[in-house]
């Protein structure tokens, strides 16, 4: 009897984690869309002025944040490159509608132009990513 209620609580046990990496698995092969809407924002954004700050903010799971003329505006996860290339004290000028941003610094104007190709974060569902999500639980995988 003790030896059926093992089998039943080790097959239940692998049917959740099972379950948990499909759910896993699932949510990063629909990744592409996030990725889309994410570069659609980043291309409405409009701005022009000086960075007075910059920073990560705390509150908003660490985002990059830039504090131009009293307004803030936060990069998303895939636009962190651009934070690292603007300081405080630079110029900055953002159309809608287009991706470069135009950085004016000691009166020198660069186009910083990135472009998140969304294509080389899409991951399409395979039943062997699903099986290798299996490594967090029980150890190392041997490829």
């Amino acid at each position: 009897m003790r030896i059926r209620k093992l089998i039943y609580s080790l097959f239940g046990l692998l049917l959740i984690v099972m379950c948990f990496s499909i759910i896993i698995e699932y949510q990063e092969a629909n990744f592409d869309s996030q990725c889309d809407d994410t570069r659609k924002r980043f291309v409405a954004y409009e701005f022009a002025g000086i960075v007075e700050t910059k920073y990560l903010d705390e509150n908003n799971h660490l985002l990059p944040t830039l504090s131009i003329n009293n307004s803030e505006f936060r990069l998303e996860w895939k636009y962190r490159d651009i934070f690292n290339l603007i300081n405080e004290g630079d110029s900055l000028v953002k159309s809608s509608g287009c991706i470069p941003i135009i950085r004016y610094r000691n009166g020198i104007r660069e186009e910083i132009i990135f472009e998140v190709n969304c294509e080389s974060y899409k991951r399409p569902f395979s039943w062997r990513n699903v099986f290798s999500i299996f490594h967090l639980f029980f150890g190392e995988r041997d490829d």
